[in-house]
């Protein structure tokens, strides 16, 4: 590097950032994206499947409960949990049954 002229140094220079700022836009690759989107779909079929199971327990329509969990993951199992939240018992009343 010290035969080069001060131009070429420079140049040398330039090339090493872009090489740098190429390497940085470049962190988030394809298979990082779609290993995101698996983990993504992993967490909402555990989330739809468990959403199936617990509506079949109940007698509800599971299927349709599983796919909008599937699809719609946050919004629709905040509102299956508030359509399947049991009343709290009443004090002082015994149930038998």
């Amino acid at each position: 590097m010290r035969n080069l002229t001060n131009e070429q140094k420079e140049e040398l220079q330039r090339k090493i950032q872009d090489e740098q700022v190429k390497r940085a836009k470049k962190r988030w690759s394809t298979q990082a994206y779609l290993t995101v989107l698996v983990f993504l779909g992993l967490g909402a079929g555990c989330v739809a499947f468990w959403v199936y199971r617990d509506a079949k327990k109940r007698s509800m329509r599971a299927v349709v409960w599983a796919l909008f969990a599937f699809f719609f993951n946050p919004i629709v199992l905040f509102l299956y949990l508030l359509e399947t939240q049991e009343e709290p018992p009443v004090s002082g009343v015994e149930v038998n049954n």
